[in-house]
């Protein structure tokens, strides 16, 4: 707990007062615990650590695993959030989330608009170790993801998986 805050708030104070976005790379699968709040997602604690620095009106955007374990909180606190979509992760599906994350946040801007995230819990437990992306039902699950990337209106959409090896509420 006590080196997890200290990297948020080096990171947090490390963020200029005035700023037009915020691109962040992160895992999703951090709980820490002892944290201030019900969830103990460490990625939920940054994010509102950055809301009340910069306030809700600048937007954020973030490329993370695609075993991030996410509360409904963080994915509603977000603008843009996508997730890889190959496991085991393959270079090109990093630069390519990390490319299609930044250049989203680009356009925010440059358009004056907001996207939103949603978060649409499915009735299955799909296990990271069983979910590899070239062999089904993952390899269909992904390509229905990437079809709805493909759609007007829609920026990005993820399949999370989550980190099973978490043992939260939230998994």
């Amino acid at each position: 707990k006590e080196t997890f805050l200290t990297l948020c708030n080096e990171l947090v104070a490390g963020i200029p007062a005035v700023v037009d976005g915020v691109w962040l790379m992160l895992h999703g699968a951090l709980y820490v615990r002892g944290l201030d709040g019900e969830s103990q997602c460490g990625e939920e604690y940054l994010l509102a650590r950055i809301r009340e620095q910069l306030g809700r009106h600048v937007p954020v955007a973030a490329c993370m695993d695609m075993h991030a374990n996410h509360t409904r909180r963080f994915v509603e606190s977000m603008d843009i959030l996508r997730g890889y979509h190959t496991a085991p992760h393959e270079d090109w599906d990093y630069d390519n989330c990390c490319a299609i994350t930044a250049r989203a946040l680009l356009d925010n801007l440059r358009e004056n608009k907001r996207t939103r995230c949603w978060l649409k819990p499915l009735p299955l437990r799909l296990f990271g170790e069983q979910f590899m992306t070239s062999f089904e039902p993952a390899r269909t699950t992904i390509a229905l993801s990437e079809a709805l990337e493909r759609k007007p209106g829609i920026v990005c959409a993820t399949v999370f998986v989550g980190m099973a090896w978490c043992d939260c509420q939230y998994n």
